[in-house]
């Protein structure tokens, strides 16, 4: 595989193409989630999924932040076109994009490093408890969000979240939505380490971290993977994000008020459906590994 470029997601070889570099690449825009980040998104994953070579991957984020989430000035625009029916079909493909995407990758074999190089909320955080390995930043905050926009959570937060941190703790996360300083999420275990590091050496210092787990990592995750026929993501796409965007708030469709209050993720839902998809697996640990 050769270093890539659909300009909005990079992907770059290291460790002589043992090791892909997924880079979100739309920092003027806080690496916010739109149709077509979402597709580029689509394309880099099945670039690297097609490579055997490969044994881990190392997501990050391009510039101060890692991952905003979906785009709000989208969604505002959807909900003010005056089509009743446009936001909920963005969300729903947006989310349709965005979790077969983390599916593929999750269930590919290799390792999933996030470098949380800045603020990772919404799908942000999905994507960070999504990697079999965190780390961070000092400024990585993490902002679940959901709740308090009368959302669901989405990007398979629901399923990975509680693996770290246990289900009672990430359900008091997820309804609370207030941040989680980098010092917190790694006594949570969401991160692995805060590593002070400048923008330039801070991939090749979480590299150098990682390094000695990628020979054995691909073969131990394989090892160690339970309960097939429970993915993580598509368990609460089936939840959630699929079942047509039904939450609903004082008769209002919750994401798009969340909208109308300048902000909102990739899907609309009741929060009792996201507990109950986040219930639906006993697999321990963060992603497949841990």
């Amino acid at each position: 595989m050769n270093a890539t470029n659909t300009q909005l997601v990079l992907v770059e070889e290291r460790y002589d193409g043992r090791v892909a570099l997924l880079i979100l690449n739309r920092p003027d825009a806080t690496n916010a989630i739109d149709d077509d980040m979402a597709l580029a998104i689509e394309a880099a994953v099945a670039t690297i999924t097609a490579s055997p070579r490969i044994e881990a991957v190392v997501l990050t984020g391009a510039g101060r932040i890692f991952c905003s989430g979906g785009d709000v000035g989208v969604f505002k625009a959807a909900l003010d076109s005056g089509d009743d029916g446009e936001l909920a079909r963005l969300l729903d493909r947006l989310a349709t994009r965005i979790h077969g995407a983390l599916e593929a990758l999750v269930n590919a074999g290799p390792l999933l490093i996030a470098a949380v190089n800045g603020p990772a909320t919404g799908a942000g955080l999905g994507f960070v408890c999504a990697c079999d390995f965190a780390y961070a930043k000092p400024s990585a905050t993490l902002r679940p969000g959901f709740s308090k926009l009368g959302l669901s959570p989405d990007t398979g937060t629901t399923q990975f979240l509680p693996r770290i941190v246990g289900a009672r703790k990430a359900l008091e996360l997820l309804i609370r939505g207030d941040a989680i300083t980098p010092e917190a999420a790694t006594q949570l275990d969401i991160y692995n380490e805060v590593i002070e590091a400048d923008d330039a050496a801070f991939i090749d210092v979480v590299l150098e971290r990682v390094k000695p787990l990628i020979a054995s990592g691909r073969a131990a995750c394989e090892n160690a993977a339970a309960d097939p026929d429970d993915d993580g993501a598509g368990t609460e796409r089936s939840a959630g994000s699929r079942a047509g965007f039904a939450g609903r708030t004082g008769g209002q469709p919750a994401g798009d008020r969340a909208v109308e209050e300048g902000a909102g993720p990739l899907a609309a839902g009741g929060f009792s459906a996201a507990r109950g998809s986040g219930a639906a697996s006993n697999r321990s640990g963060r992603g497949r590994c841990r």
